[in-house]
């Protein structure tokens, strides 16, 4: 299984190592002669083959397909492009990583965040359909208020509703749990031994079901990393969603003033029927004249400022496409989240 170890994990397994190496050694009866040994012995001289020679294994070499299995977000963590973002953010990122984890034994060194404790990182940020439980682990009432949230959302504000109904509105905080374990073990296989020492596969590790574990998994910085890059591309169709809501909210302003301003045209050509008849054509003469006037301006205007909208929709940044890359995605995610992330947290 591929996965980087907790800090807790590497110091359990050199201690588990310590005692199969030096299990025979007459001269070393307890456990911490035996780690301190290993310390002192191999691992301090930096040597796979001394570490062969006390009685360990040298470590298994990667697969040529196990390297080949990159997904976006992997080929993107790998650029130098992305690796640049993170090292400027890296202190923003750790401290916000830092507040909503936990410590383990091993104090500063081994911080970890739990999979509920992610979940409570993005409901902070507004990034999870709302709802009346506050209690993160109460999963069976949210999953219903959730579709509700999500359904009853487009009632209020008219005619852009019908193009909400088609965009992600927000995500779910079960979503938000299972994310790491399923991303994690979601395809890997339990491997048990039989009595004949051979190997029997017994069934997926990842159960979407099982909450008690689900919830408590932990991931360490890097895996952090990874899963804010996963969350920012889940996140991404709420974002573009609400880019055409307010484009279609622009456009039905600007045809109602559209619509106003050709009735108060309406009204105004009215009013001036009611005068005489020869002021009435006094008045259209110099009014045909503007018109025509201002109509050769505006085809102009019309036209120069057709391009330059063009122009500007191409060339602006902010204007988000229905897909979108890895980098760009985590850089408005980690915007949200160092605006709205609560504050003062402290490692329990």
């Amino acid at each position: 299984m591929e996965r980087p170890i907790l800090y807790r994990e590497f110091v359990e397994g050199l201690v588990r190592i310590s005692a199969s190496v030096y299990e025979d050694d007459d001269s070393k009866k307890i456990l911490p002669e035996m780690f301190s040994a290993l310390l002192d012995g191999p691992i301090k001289q930096g040597s796979r083959t001394s570490v062969s020679a006390a009685g360990g294994k040298k470590s298994p070499k990667k697969s040529s397909t196990s390297l080949k299995r990159q997904d976006k977000v992997i080929a993107s963590l790998s650029t130098s492009e992305t690796r640049h973002w993170l090292k400027e953010n890296d202190s923003k990122l750790r401290d916000i990583f830092q507040r909503y984890g936990h410590r383990g034994f091993g104090g500063k060194n081994d911080i970890t965040l739990y999979s509920r404790e992610f979940a409570a990182l993005w409901k902070d940020c507004g990034c999870i359909l709302s709802n009346t439980n506050n209690n993160i682990n109460n999963i069976v009432e949210e999953k219903q208020e959730e579709k509700n949230d999500n359904e009853d959302s487009y009632e209020e504000n008219g005619e852009p509703n019908e193009i909400a109904k088609d965009h992600l509105q927000g995500l779910s905080l079960i979503d938000v749990v299972l994310l790491f374990p399923r991303e994690k073990f979601g395809s890997k296989k339990a491997i048990e031994n039989d009595d004949t020492g051979s190997h029997a596969t017994i069934g997926p590790i990842f159960d979407p079901e099982d909450d008690e574990t689900n919830f408590s998994m932990e991931m360490n910085y890097d895996e952090f990393i990874e899963m804010c890059c996963r969350i920012a591309l889940l996140y991404h169709p709420v974002l573009f969603g609400r880019q055409c809501v307010e484009d279609a909210i622009r456009l039905k302003r600007e045809a109602e003033e559209a619509k106003a301003a050709e009735e108060a045209a309406a009204e105004a050509a009215a009013e001036a029927e009611t005068e005489g008849e020869a002021e009435v054509e006094a008045e259209a003469e110099a009014e045909a004249e503007a018109e025509a006037e201002a109509e050769g301006e505006t085809k102009v205007e019309g036209e120069v400022s057709a391009e330059e909208k063009e122009k500007e929709e191409v060339e602006d940044p902010s204007r988000l496409t229905e897909s979108t890359e890895v980098l760009p995605a985590l850089k408005r995610m980690c915007d949200i989240m160092f605006a709205k992330a609560r504050k003062g947290l402290v490692p329990s």
